[in-house]
């Protein structure tokens, strides 16, 4: 699964992001040294990595409340779409953290690729209470609410969570070079939305303009009991 659906209208685009730029002062930096990456939220790929899951959590319940008090129309729209779209009932997952933003203001250094090609695995580092939880049933899901000037997306390869586990490192990099890389734009407004676990990668600027920023709306979902819950 691998698409984009109409979302936002350009006056909502534009409405996120003055509000993500509103609250500046709650960005968190997420990058060494001067680079300008921060993330608006709580992510479970940064904040959930240690076995004591309490900073996660404590942090994620800030976030909320600041989050639903500027975005719970954003949030509203992506619980309908996303039930359209997916053809099942969807809900944000109590007590973890409510999709957030990343956000890359312009740097020469984001002409290199700074992520490594992966898999959205971070419904392992959370828990899961429920009596039945489908891993080959999730979502990742991005909504670009600022661009670059030159193209802006993902790296991904079609080689699959799966299919990786049966290589090594080596023979998984050198199936990369086999099956060749692709890239999928972001389009302003629009949702994009692949499995996770496909190979895929946050692509590099081919240009950086000193005016560039790139702001996206990111999460997750994992389907528990038959119902997908979103979770960052």
């Amino acid at each position: 699964m691998l698409s984009q659906h109409n979302f936002l209208s350009t006056e909502e685009v534009a409405k996120a992001r003055d509000a993500v730029h509103q609250l500046r002062n709650h960005w968190v930096n997420r990058a060494t040294g001067m680079l300008p990456f921060y993330t608006l939220g709580v992510a479970s790929y940064k904040d959930a990595m240690t076995a004591d899951k309490e900073i996660y959590l404590q942090e994620a319940k800030r976030f909320n409340t600041l989050l639903n008090t500027h975005f719970s129309w954003l949030y509203e729209r992506l619980i309908t779409h996303l039930t359209d779209i997916l053809q099942m009932p969807v809900c944000f997952t109590e007590n973890y953290a409510l999709p957030g933003f990343h956000i890359f203001l312009a740097h020469k250094a984001f002409k290199i690729p700074l992520a490594t090609p992966h898999f959205d695995l971070q419904y392992k580092l959370l828990k899961w209470n429920t009596t039945q939880i489908n891993t080959k049933q999730l979502v990742s899901f991005t909504c670009a609410v600022a661009l670059p000037q030159s193209k802006a997306g993902m790296f991904y390869w079609p080689i699959t969570y799966e299919e990786s586990q049966t290589l090594s490192l080596p023979d998984l990099e050198a199936l990369q070079t086999t099956r060749g890389i692709n890239f999928f734009k972001y389009e302003l407004g629009k949702l994009a939305l692949h499995q996770g676990l496909i190979l895929h990668q946050i692509a590099p600027a081919k240009r950086v303009h000193p005016s560039d920023e790139r702001i996206t709306l990111q999460g997750h979902g994992i389907v528990c009991d038959g119902i997908m819950h979103l979770y960052w």
